[in-house]
């Protein structure tokens, strides 16, 4: 049950991916202020506090609630400046190896979540499977330097975020501790807020758009993209948060490489038919490094459903 939820919720992920790297790319927004926008609305979660919602029971929960959020948002972060210098085919699954192996080390650190030989075999096949799209040759190498900094800053922020929420939802259940998770992550997104760079990006994103309504309707479709963006991407995440609830943080991290496998197709497919919507070079050698990454992947998700 949980492992179909996941992947449901990584095929919505796929779509966001490439939608983000346009939102990042092509309307020109800082990935600080994307960060905000995606993670500050989450503090309405805080107004289903007396819905039945547990209290905290002491302030170490509270601590570890507070991780999960910020350590969300940083990844969050790290994520949008990686996309923003490099391919999103090759920097999403070098996300999503990164947040795998934080993942599994993690889970054993602190919450002693056991795993198979067969589950570490799968889980292996699909962190290798990730890094062997994340490779890129020639000349874009020294771009891809500076982002595959940025790509394992962001596994190891949503690797701690996960794990966390994992205890969260252990100890409380899915809906307190989606609720308290989320509602945190909602306070580390608008803490952004207080950088100054971030306060700025807002006033003049809004002046722009303020000049720029009254003669057309850019800012319209533009927000209209980035809502469907939001409503698609919080609904993959909500699937991925329960399946995380239901089964193990570490292997639901690690079928993080079928939404990679699945954002390859979508970028081929766009790149081919619609270049003048979203745009990837895929040469003959590439496309052979991905379809074997694609068959690493296949075989390390058969493994976990046999």
């Amino acid at each position: 049950m949980w492992l179909v939820i996941a992947l449901i919720g990584y095929a919505l992920l796929a779509i966001v991916a490439i939608m983000d790297k346009l939102i990042v790319a092509k309307h020109r927004l800082a990935p600080s202020s994307v960060a905000m926008y995606s993670t500050a609305p989450l503090l309405i979660a805080f107004l289903f506090l007396p819905f039945g919602v547990l209290k905290l029971t002491s302030s170490f929960d509270g601590a570890v609630a507070l991780v999960s959020g910020a350590t969300f948002v940083v990844g969050l972060y790290a994520m949008y400046r990686c996309f923003a210098i490099s391919e999103v085919s090759h920097s999403g699954p070098l996300v999503g190896a990164a947040t795998a192996i934080g993942s599994v080390l993690a889970s054993r650190w602190f919450l002693f979540e056991r795993i198979s030989e067969r589950q570490l075999m799968a889980i292996g096949l699909l962190v290798v499977g990730s890094l062997i799209i994340s490779i890129v040759r020639g000349k874009r190498k020294i771009i891809w330097s500076e982002g595959i900094g940025w790509g394992l800053i962001a596994g190891l922020g949503f690797a701690l975020s996960n794990v966390a929420a994992k205890y969260f939802y252990t100890r409380y259940g899915f809906y307190s501790g989606l609720v308290w998770t989320r509602g945190m992550i909602g306070l580390a997104g608008l803490a952004l807020f207080a950088v100054p760079s971030v306060r700025h990006n807002v006033r003049m994103k809004k002046s722009v758009a303020a000049a720029t309504f009254q003669t057309n309707k850019k800012p319209f479709h533009a927000g209209v993209f980035l809502a469907l963006d939001k409503i698609l991407g919080v609904s993959g995440v909500l699937l991925i948060q329960y399946a995380i609830a239901l089964g193990s943080v570490a292997i639901v991290n690690a079928l993080a490489g079928v939404q990679y496998a699945l954002l390859i197709v979508l970028a081929v497919v766009l790149s081919k038919f619609s270049p003048q919507f979203f745009r990837e070079d895929h040469g003959a050698r590439e496309l052979a490094q991905e379809g074997f990454a694609i068959i690493t992947m296949a075989a390390g998700l058969a493994l976990l459903i046999m």
